[in-house]
C-alpha cells in the first residue's frame, strides 16, 4: 500500500455541514475511543483550522492506548477492482482501512466517502 501527497482538503470546505457530522462522531466516540484524524488526508497548513472546526485532533506518533481514526479523503474509498490503489489525499483503500483496524488500540475507523458515482457503478459499491 503506497501513500502519496495530493490536492487534499481545501480551506473552502472547512466549516461545511460535513464538519458538523465529524463533530458528532467525535462526541459519540469520545469516551470509548477518542477520534483522531489520519494526517495523510489533512494538509499540514490546514490542520489547526481543521481541529478547531471539527474538534478532532490530528493523529500523531504518540498514540493513546485506545483511539478511533477518521479518514477524510477528498473523494472516498477505491472500489476493490481498481488496480492502482495508492492512498493519497483523494482516496483511501479497503486494505489501508484493514491495516488501521489491525492495531489493537484502534477501536473504530470512520471513513468519509463523498463520491457520487463510480466507474464500476453502484453495484460494486454495495458489495463493499
Amino acid at each position: 500500500m503506497g501513500v502519496i501527497e495530493g490536492a487534499g482538503l481545501k480551506r473552502i470546505s472547512l466549516g461545511d455541514s460535513y464538519d458538523a457530522v465529524k463533530r458528532l462522531w467525535a462526541e459519540t466516540l469520545s469516551d470509548w475511543g477518542p477520534l483522531f484524524a489520519e494526517p495523510v488526508f489533512v494538509p499540514e497548513e490546514l490542520r489547526d483550522d481543521f481541529t478547531k472546526m471539527t474538534r478532532i485532533p490530528i493523529l500523531g506518533d504518540a498514540r493513546p492506548t485506545a483511539y478511533s481514526i477518521l479518514n477524510d479523503p477528498d473523494t472516498g474509498i477505491f472500489t476493490p477492482e481498481r488496480e492502482d490503489q495508492i492512498v493519497g489525499r483523494s482516496h483511501t483503500s479497503l486494505q489501508a482501512i484493514r491495516v488501521q483496524l489491525s492495531a489493537p488500540e484502534v477501536r473504530c475507523v470512520v471513513t468519509f466517502d463523498q463520491s457520487n458515482h463510480r466507474k464500476a457503478g453502484w453495484s460494486a459499491q454495495r458489495r463493499l
